[in-house]
């Protein structure tokens, strides 16, 4: 599958979902409508999909547009670009310190993701996965 072709099932899934879905961690949605009350008897069915074939019906699903589902796509790439950045730049910053499975610790590298943070980070002795983030909120953070 080439990129464009993973990205273009990326947004027509996107544009299947409802905008005000978000996640059934939690009790509620985006417009207030409860998880639970939707479901009625049909354990883990929500009509916040336009791809299932679920009867039941919710008067505040909206579907995104062609163009917003492409701009979500195009923030989720930034996105992912921004945080491989700043793991590349993490990773040879502990490298470079010895830092590493048998010999974890902690360190900090200047965020070149938004050019004024640090990413403080730890690197597991145990297995070598780091864990970061940068200090200028919102930015990147990550764990292994």
């Amino acid at each position: 599958m080439t990129d464009q072709q993973r990205r273009e099932k990326q947004i027509e899934r996107y544009m299947c979902r409802c905008i005000h879905f978000n996640g059934i961690s939690n009790e509620t949605c985006k417009a207030g409508v409860n998880y639970d009350g939707l479901r009625g008897t049909q354990v883990g069915a929500l009509p916040c999909w336009s791809d299932t074939e679920t009867p039941l019906v919710c008067d505040k699903r909206l579907l995104p547009t062609r163009e917003q589902a492409e701009a979500h796509e195009n923030e989720v790439a930034e996105r992912q670009a921004a945080t491989m950045k700043a793991l590349r730049a993490t990773h040879d910053d502990a490298k470079a310190k010895g830092l590493e499975k048998g010999n974890g610790g902690r360190s900090s590298v200047k965020c070149p993701t938004c050019g004024n943070g640090e990413i403080h980070y730890s690197v597991a002795s145990y297995n070598g996965h780091i864990h970061a983030s940068c200090s200028t909120q919102g930015c990147v953070s990550w764990m292994e």
